[in-house]
């Protein structure tokens, strides 16, 4: 489903060159929910955001469905990327439009017919139990709203592939809770393929069936999730599944 070949991504900065990311290889299966985890600035949202070329990386390539991103043309990435929908940790929601044109937003770039978009935008607030808040503005809704707004809008071309960059970082225990009963349906009803980027460790132990721990760029280990059998070997995936997330994750450095 998603393939990474010695993905590695350079910035040049004032003080030279910094790499992000070291050459990374993995695969995410389809129908699977895919973590990455790490400490802040591991390079988790970098490795993310390559997926989709957010991001182009300085070297390596990446593959989804098949299909080489980094080769094709612009036109044909932008066709590729209706595929794959992305989901943010602060929500990217347009101040001056309604709930519902923030869902349609994503339809309207991809040129679909009006009656069709209608049609859709409704469907999916149903099923995000925000039917009742179409004509609200993102200033009027509470952060998992907000969130389960951004969801829909990500979900609005079908995609087959569902990209979370630390999507309940912002959201008090509860509210989170809901939201990642949400993924999982996404994942479970629609057979949508999830890679969630997060701080917290019971996200990953809740939802993940493999996880991908980063250090300092580097992809240190892969660890199964789901029904594992076998306790992680690097010395920083024992760490993370052990330790109590506040302990390695104080509020001011979760943005990572």
């Amino acid at each position: 489903m998603i393939r990474l070949e010695n993905v590695a991504k350079t910035y040049q900065t004032p003080a030279g060159p910094y790499q992000a990311l070291a050459p990374v290889s993995l695969e995410v299966r389809e129908g699977d929910v895919y973590g990455i985890i790490g400490y802040s600035g591991a390079g988790k949202s970098t490795l993310l955001r390559i997926m989709n070329l957010l991001e182009r990386p300085t070297a390596g390539r990446v593959f989804v469905e098949g299909k080489d991103l980094t080769a094709l043309s612009p036109r044909a990435l932008r066709e590729a990327r209706h595929a794959i929908g992305m989901i943010f940790q602060h929500f990217h929601l347009f101040s001056n439009r309604t709930v519902a044109e923030n869902v349609e937003f994503a339809l309207e770039i991809a040129k679909a017919e009006k009656g069709d978009r209608e049609k859709r935008v409704r469907e999916l607030l149903e099923w995000v139990g925000l039917e009742d808040k179409a004509d609200s503005y993102p200033s009027q809704l509470s952060g998992g709203q907000k969130q389960r707004v951004a969801i829909a809008r990500a979900l609005a071309n079908r995609p087959r592939i569902l990209l979370c960059d630390e999507p309940t970082s912002a959201l008090d225990p509860r509210t989170t809770q809901s939201i990642l009963s949400l993924i999982r349906d996404i994942n479970q009803t629609w057979k949508v393929t999830v890679v969630i980027v997060t701080h917290e460790m019971d996200v990953v132990k809740q939802l993940c069936h493999k996880a991908a721990v980063l250090e300092n760029g580097h992809l240190v280990e892969e660890l199964p999730i789901r029904h594992a059998r076998t306790a992680p070997a690097s010395a920083l995936g024992k760490l993370l599944f052990q330790e109590a997330p506040e302990r390695l994750y104080p509020t001011e450095v979760l943005n990572g």
